[in-house]
């Protein structure tokens, strides 16, 4: 009876230790509680945001591959090499949309307040300027010039 009695206690604590190891990550990630890549809180700013559907769209795919970076495993070269692809293509597309008849400073300011909003203290900053260095010791010239045909999509 004690065997069981500790088999018992050791899968609750194992259990309790895995469930409480979920929850921080889900804390530190973020709830994205319709599973559409994009935080709650972020996604709540999106919709509040008053611009025309292409430039939302674009703020959602920004906003999609900020969450990408969130979840990234910064010591798997490959993952960090195909997110590094679509947040260059994805800032390609941003400076379309900055150009496009000119500077548009309030789509500037969302964009600003998406990357904000992901990272939003300082081990999730210190995350996105890791990602950023590593991207950059990659080399990714041209990277930037994947093309905006996608963009928004």
């Amino acid at each position: 009876m004690k065997k069981r009695a500790c088999l018992l206690a050791g899968f609750l604590s194992f259990m309790f230790f895995a469930a409480g190891s979920a929850t921080a990550e889900i804390d530190y990630i973020g709830t994205d509680s319709n599973n559409n890549n994009i935080r709650d809180d972020v996604d709540s700013y999106l919709s509040s945001v008053q611009t025309s559907s292409m430039k939302r769209n674009i703020l959602i795919q920004q906003a999609g591959v900020l969450q990408d970076i969130m979840k990234l495993d910064l010591e798997n070269k490959d993952s960090v090499e195909r997110v590094g692809r679509e947040y260059m293509k994805t800032m390609s597309c941003l400076a379309s949309v900055y150009t496009v008849n000119g500077e548009d400073p309030a789509f500037m300011r969302f964009s600003r307040e998406v990357t904000e909003k992901t990272f939003n203290d300082k081990e999730k900053d210190a995350k996105f300027h890791k990602f950023l260095a590593k991207i950059e010791r990659m080399n990714m010239n041209g990277w930037g010039t994947l093309g905006t045909q996608n963009c928004g999509k």
